[in-house]
């Protein structure tokens, strides 16, 4: 997050997507980002932390496992 002596904090938006954010955490060597108003980088509207970029994850990967056997189930009905 915000080290001692750093002037240009490193921080997330609303509007990024989480790849953005997580590569931003990556690249940085932190564990959680605060997520600030882009038009008000001084306004902090919450944090993400690695947790909640994994729970986005694997909310994603269920997500496409059903529609994906959902498509499968379908596809199987046409034969």
């Amino acid at each position: 997050m915000l080290e001692a002596g750093s002037r240009e904090p490193v921080v997330a938006y609303p509007d990024e997507l989480i790849s953005q954010a997580s590569d931003k955490m990556l690249h940085n060597n932190i564990g959680r980002l605060p997520v600030v108003e882009r038009g008000d980088p001084r306004k902090l509207v919450g944090y993400l932390g690695r947790h909640g970029v994994m729970a986005a994850r694997l909310r994603r990967l269920h997500e496409e496992h059903v529609r994906e056997a959902g498509w499968i189930r379908g596809r199987q009905a046409l034969r």
